[in-house]
């Protein structure tokens, strides 16, 4: 079923899973639940799910309440639950709001998005940096969602009446590389494909300082920073609470240099294993080499003002459709080039150099990194 939008100019549709049919055309739900001995020690979203599926007419998926967790819907004696996995305990009253989509004013916003490809099921675009995602909490601008939806006709549901087509994201100051899904079994396709890890992303970044080594595998685990709360923080694996996301990023530098008044710097090709919230600008600067223009955790004053150097150059996935291998590189952006030129960096990068490399030496290294 497809629920049109009209913003005066133009109509999109976006097609929606039967679940949000059903919150689209009723009010907002509010539960809420009582925790009694034999729920004690239960996660909180295995908890909930299943109290909402003896009292909802609809089922709710663990991964829907999750999202409804993050964005603080749920509350635990009065206050804001903000860990999905935190535990449940007898005698806990807790509250469910899910929100009321008729209140969601989104207009399709003309941000002239510049498209790599599109065809009847995919469309791949070039986001800006600047540009964030999707609607959120805090978010006031207009949102690369609202250019899909000006852009395009048809955009898939399953995530949401707020972020349809999107399957996966970048940070706001991050540009680059994005597919969006135009239906919903296209999404689900690519999305069992980011699940599997079975989509290649390689970023282009320029660090602060000499990064030391040609290759270098970085491992960890990620956590929300206890103090800075809008930052992940990197910790070793054997002090990891058991809520920490195990990261793993490749890091593969292609030359050094120094710019005047601004001191050494690195230019490097990124290539994630897994794929956490801020992985690659939390794990750099976990490494001591944080990202040209990143103000959240670069944390140093210097003559640097324009945009954080941090570009999705190279995706490649499968097709949802046709089943074929496709492979998308941008080039060498303006600002990288502005502060690149004359320093050893060209348009024939070897960007798309396979992560094979990566899989052999992984299999043979110590806990240390990569075998030199």
């Amino acid at each position: 079923m497809d629920f049109p939008y009209h913003n005066g100019l133009k109509t999109f549709h976006v097609s929606l899973p039967p679940i949000l049919q059903q919150l689209f055309r009723q009010n907002m739900y509010n539960y809420s639940f009582t925790v009694f001995i034999d729920d004690d020690g239960k996660r909180l979203d295995q908890f909930l799910a299943q109290q909402l599926d003896q009292v909802a007419t609809d089922q709710f998926s663990r991964t829907y309440i999750s999202r409804l967790i993050r964005d603080g819907q749920i509350n635990v004696n009065g206050k804001i639950a903000d860990k999905v996995s935190s535990r449940v305990q007898s005698g806990q009253c807790i509250d469910i709001t899910i929100p009321d989509t008729h209140n969601l004013d989104l207009e399709a916003v003309d941000l002239k998005l510049s498209f790599v490809y599109q065809d009847d099921h995919i469309a791949i675009v070039n986001k800006p940096p600047g540009l964030t995602v999707h609607p959120g909490a805090g978010v006031r601008q207009a949102t690369l969602v609202q250019g899909l939806m000006f852009a395009m006709s048809d955009l898939s549901g399953i995530n949401g009446i707020e972020r349809p087509g999107i399957v996966h994201r970048l940070d706001k100051e991050t540009q680059g590389l994005m597919v969006i899904a135009k239906h919903d079994q296209a999404h689900r396709n690519l999305a069992e494909q980011f699940r599997d890890r079975k989509v290649k992303k390689v970023y282009r970044a320029v660090l602060w300082g000499q990064f030391p080594d040609k290759q270098r595998f970085l491992e960890g685990m990620i956590v929300r920073d206890p103090v800075q709360r809008v930052k992940m923080k990197v910790i070793e694996s054997r002090s990891a609470p058991s809520y920490a996301r195990e990261i793993r990023t490749g890091v593969r530098c292609q030359t050094n240099f120094i710019v005047p008044n601004l001191g050494h710097l690195s230019y490097v090709f990124v290539d994630l294993f897994t794929g956490r919230t801020h992985q690659i600008r939390a794990h750099l600067h976990s490494a001591g080499f944080p990202i040209v223009g990143d103000t959240l955790y670069a944390n140093r004053k210097s003559a640097y003002q324009g945009e954080m150097l941090l570009q999705s150059c190279s995706l490649t996935f499968t097709h949802p459709a046709t089943k074929e291998e496709m492979n998308f590189v941008l080039p060498l952006p303006a600002s990288f080039r502005t502060l690149l030129n004359g320093y050893g960096a060209s348009e024939s990068d070897p960007v798309a150099q396979s992560v094979e490399s990566y899989k052999k030496q992984i299999a043979r290294r110590d806990r240390q990194g990569f075998d030199q």
